[in-house]
This record gives structure tokens, sequence and C-alpha cells, in this order.
């Protein structure tokens, strides 16, 4: 688990992050295109101009309680 960490401008594209979370951490331009593997805190982090891919990015939702069908 990252916590409250800055990671602005991270390059994770491509990564394998098994059961990584990022809790209230500053990802702002960062690049999680074809990563797999994470969770994070979207309500808590920052996130402006970070880059996601599907399936993965709908992960992403699961912190706001909603489902998709």
């Amino acid at each position: 688990m990252f916590a409250k960490c800055e990671m602005q401008m991270v390059n994770f594209m491509g990564t394998e992050l098994h059961e990584t979370e990022f809790y209230q951490c500053d990802l702002r331009k960062a690049d999680f295109r074809d990563a797999i593997g994470y969770k994070v805190d979207i309500l808590g982090s920052r996130l402006k101009d970070a880059k996601f891919s599907l399936p993965e990015a709908v992960n992403l939702l699961a912190d706001l309680k909603i489902k998709l069908s």
C-alpha cells in the first residue's frame, strides 16, 4: 500500500501491480495505461490528467458503491 505519497508523473504503464493500493496519493499525470491489479482511492487522491485504460479503469468506480451492467 502507498499512503499519502507524492507520485506525480510516475509511469506505471503495463505494470502488474498485484493488489497494490494507492490511498490519498497525489497521482496527477501518472500513467496507469495497461497496468493491472491496482486499487486507487479516487475520493481521497489527486488524479488530474492521470491516464487509465479499460477494462481495468472500471475498478476505479468501486469506491462509489455503484453497479454496472
